[in-house]
């Protein structure tokens, strides 16, 4: 009996002195405190309080309570406490804040129930499992560098961009919502790799799609003389698709632009027009500078095509040219009767 006594008073003042009924070196040696990482396991260790007694186990949860304060008792535990300075925890991953509460036991026998030393808290814990949500959208077609790109990342801090393919990232860097980024200088297709990841080391991967033209549009112009020599028959065709061509966009030189048409099956690269020369000479047909652009926003160069007006009507004799007319119809008759008579005579 005086032995159970020494020790129920022992045990009285050990286990409320909060020294010695701490459990030392709680750590994680799995994750840090704070830090998201995507390991679903999580393990604890730690070791007995400083003081002499013999504590039977630890209490263990594992839970989003952030209480600093929180103390662990018969209200909030079931069941006996672990008897083991380790313990392995599984988690969902949702990468919400957890925090770890241990509390060292021992069995009372009068109460038949367990006194608990001090409660450890600590935390936040975070475990990251789900892959940022990941939005590119990148303009349909571009005509020079850089190009615009909107991102929009959930869940995510740094991204990477490539031109080549995913994993292809010299450097990481924190997410723009609207980065600006270089093509290469290919024409045509080119798709954009993009690549973000979240503290956790989650990654998602998303691609856009841009039509890279940076190549003016050509036009073909050909000028054809008709019946009349004064009108000539014009057609323009571009090589592709371009923006609404008017008559105000086409400057002619030495002559007149009337019957504009625009072609029934090809409205936006075929064109046709009636020109009227003006004078006899050289003339040109000269579509203005970015009097059209093509679907990229490329615009028309400007450029002169020629035609040459030169009547093929013989000019009209006033009385003077009729007698200088008829003067030479007379030598060229005479010469002739003159080599008749010069063979009669031989």
């Amino acid at each position: 009996m005086i032995i159970f006594v020494i020790y129920c008073l022992f045990f009285s003042q050990a286990a409320y002195s909060e020294s010695l009924t701490i459990v030392q070196n709680l750590i994680s040696t799995t994750h840090s405190i704070n830090t998201s990482l995507p390991y679903t396991q999580i393990r604890f260790t730690w070791s007995a309080p400083s003081g002499y007694t013999a504590w039977d186990g630890y209490y263990v949860t594992f839970d989003q309570n952030s209480d600093t304060d929180f103390q662990l008792d018969t209200s909030n535990t079931t069941g006996d406490p672990v008897n083991s300075t380790e313990r392995i925890i599984n988690c969902s991953g949702d990468d919400e804040n957890y925090y770890v509460h241990i509390a060292p036991a021992l069995y009372d026998f009068q109460t038949f129930e367990y006194i608990f030393g001090t409660t450890s808290n600590m935390g936040p814990y975070r475990i990251d499992t789900t892959p940022p949500i990941l939005t590119v959208i990148a303009p349909i077609y571009a005509n020079a560098n850089p190009i615009d790109l909107t991102i929009g990342a959930i869940g995510a801090i740094y991204m990477c961009i490539s031109n080549i393919e995913f994993g292809d990232c010299a450097e990481w860097n924190l997410i723009e919502p609207f980065p600006l980024f270089n093509l290469s200088s290919v024409q045509g297709n080119q798709t954009i790799y993009v690549q973000v990841k979240d503290d956790a080391g989650n990654f998602a991967n998303e691609t856009g799609i841009t039509y890279f033209d940076s190549i003016s549009p050509k036009a073909i112009v050909s000028i054809y003389p008709t019946k009349d020599e004064k009108i000539y028959s014009v057609s323009i065709s571009f090589s592709e698709p371009v923006s609404d061509l008017n008559p105000d966009d086409i400057s002619i030189e030495n002559g007149v632009l009337s019957n504009f048409m625009i072609h029934d099956k090809f409205p936006y690269s075929h064109y046709t027009f009636d020109l009227k020369a003006l004078e006899q000479g050289k003339g040109y047909v000269i579509i203005n500078d970015n009097a059209v652009f093509d679907i990229a926003g490329n615009g028309y160069i400007n450029k002169k095509y020629s035609f040459v007006y030169c009547s093929r009507n013989v000019p009209a004799l006033n009385e003077w040219g009729v007698i200088f007319f008829m003067f030479i119809l007379m030598l060229s008759a005479l010469q002739k009767l003159r080599k008749n008579s010069s063979l009669c005579k031989k």
